[in-house]
């Protein structure tokens, strides 16, 4: 009963320090998707009020990331990087 007590014991104390380091660790700056479609929502959820809400919008911004040329994409490419830097 003792022994059990004390193996209870360090668990605990191992999940309150392995949940302490996952607090502690800094979110990295999101990828240059992730700012061309928060952007592209936005925009798409204003211009279709009637659409089916945020899966319709992932898909479409999806769809006009894939056609985007490399030139396009550049401008979310250097404000990733300002953040980056940051």
């Amino acid at each position: 009963m003792v022994i059990q007590k004390a193996e209870e014991n360090n668990v605990s104390e191992r999940r309150r320090k392995n949940k302490k380091k996952k607090e502690a660790s800094v979110p990295h700056p999101a990828c240059l998707w992730v700012y061309f479609s928060k952007e592209f929502i936005k925009e798409y959820s204003a211009s279709h009020p009637e659409s089916s809400g945020l899966k319709a919008a992932t898909k479409a911004a999806s769809e006009a990331w894939k056609s985007m040329s490399h030139e396009e994409k550049e401008t979310y490419s250097r404000h990733a990087r300002e953040v980056w830097d940051e």
